[in-house]
């Protein structure tokens, strides 16, 4: 069995999936960026987590949100060419 995700960046604003989720979520970074910084941020203001990606000729990137308590949560990735952010919500 061959399997093979394919991400198409076109619109220039990161993908998020699966949402809402209960543990890993894969990224979709849009451009030719090599590396970005993704922070995850409770709706309070409260930072969760920053972590600089590499990011893989695929151009997806998994995290692993499953320690996160419930709730609602933007993920803002940054790049030289990419700024961009996404409601996340974890159950």
């Amino acid at each position: 069995m061959y399997e093979e995700t394919i991400y198409n960046s076109e619109n220039g604003q990161i993908s998020l999936f699966p949402n809402p989720t209960t543990g890993k979520i894969t990224l979709g970074i849009p451009g030719e960026e090599e590396s970005v910084t993704a922070e995850i941020i409770t709706l309070s203001g409260a930072v969760q987590l920053v972590q600089k990606l590499v990011v893989p000729r695929s151009r997806l990137v998994d995290l692993d949100v499953s320690d996160f308590s419930n709730g609602t949560y933007i993920v803002k990735v940054n790049g030289s060419t990419v700024n961009s952010s996404v409601k996340l919500m974890k159950k």
